[in-house]
This record gives C-alpha cells, sequence and structure tokens, in this order.
C-alpha cells in the first residue's frame, strides 16, 4: 500500500512540476524526483522490497535463476560511470528519445534486452567460473 501512495506522490509531483514549472520556467522533475539518489525513489524501493519480502510463491526454478543473478545484472551495467556513459548514451543513444513518440518502446526494449543480456553473461559466469572454482576449493579442503 504505501509503495502504491509513494508512486502516486512521485506521478503527482511530475504533475505538479509540469504544470506550475512551465510559468517559472522549470520543467526539470526528473532532476527533483526520478533520480536514484532522491528520497522518494529510495521510499519506493523500500516499500516494493517490503511487500515482496512477504509475498509467498511455490519453488520456480526459472523464477530463482533469474532472481539469483539480479545483483550480477546491477554490477555489471551500472558499476561505474564509464559503463554507464557507453551503454545508455554511446551505445543506446537515451537522450535522442526524450521527444520521441517511440520513447516508451525504447525504454522497454532496452531495459528488458539489457536486463537479458546481463542476466545469461551473469548465468555463464556462475557454470563457468564460479561452480568449478568452488568444487575445486571444495576438493582442495578435504
Amino acid at each position: 500500500m504505501w509503495g502504491g501512495v509513494i508512486l502516486l506522490l512521485i506521478w503527482t509531483s511530475m504533475l505538479v512540476v509540469d504544470f506550475i514549472g512551465v510559468k517559472y520556467g522549470f520543467t526539470n522533475w526528473a532532476h527533483m524526483m526520478a533520480d536514484a539518489n532522491k528520497i522518494t525513489v529510495f521510499l519506493l524501493a523500500v516499500f516494493m522490497f517490503l511487500a515482496f519480502k512477504n509475498l509467498h510463491i511455490k519453488y520456480n526454478k526459472f523464477i530463482n535463476i533469474v532472481a539469483g543473478s539480479c545483483f550480477g545484472v546491477l554490477l555489471i551495467h551500472a558499476n561505474s560511470g564509464m559503463m554507464r556513459q557507453w551503454l545508455w548514451k554511446d551505445f543506446l543513444h537515451n537522450t535522442d528519445y526524450f521527444q520521441s513518440p517511440y520513447l516508451w518502446l525504447h525504454l522497454i526494449l532496452s531495459c528488458t534486452g539489457i536486463y537479458v543480456v546481463c542476466t545469461v553473461i551473469d548465468i555463464c559466469r556462475i557454470k563457468f567460473i564460479e561452480t568449478p572454482l568452488f568444487d575445486r576449493l571444495k576438493k582442495k579442503k578435504r
């Protein structure tokens, strides 16, 4: 419930800045409310985490594989400023789509594509590096 309230607050704030900000020449609501380091986004993330934390789902191998790679996906695509610059600006040209009617399509396809590619990379890391390394360490420990 609180996640929905925070999300509604973010959307409402965007609309207020859009309508009032035009009068004063300020239209950059993304800087105020949608950046990852803002209190509204932080609170939304916390409340979404709490909502999913208590969700009881039966065991699903696919969900566990994808969920197990989430941290790897974060580290691959957003760990350094150089990677963010190359991926989002140079490779995907996100800023070219800000005023485009295809913004939502670009957003959905680029985020999905990045998540899938980074998940495959992390699964390969687990299968070809982590598992053999840990197996070797276990044998050595015995």
